[in-house]
């Protein structure tokens, strides 16, 4: 499972195709997940990055304030 370490909170990220890149950041309760279809279609032409922004999907969901 990729993750970033980013002040002590582990992210998952997603990293497929080459070429320029697309990052695709997903809405409020939900998850890179979101992206799957975009990410199948734009793979073979661009280097395509999703992610679980902290508190969704499977990166760390920390207690407090974010």
């Amino acid at each position: 499972m990729p993750t970033l370490k980013i002040k002590g909170i582990n992210l998952y990220y997603e990293d497929q195709g080459t070429g320029e890149p697309i990052l695709f950041i997903h809405g409020l309760g939900s998850s890179g997940q979101d992206w799957e279809l975009q990410a199948a279609a734009f793979s073979p032409h661009y280097r395509i990055i999703t992610c679980d922004l902290r508190g969704h999907g499977r990166s760390d969901k920390p207690a407090g304030p974010y």
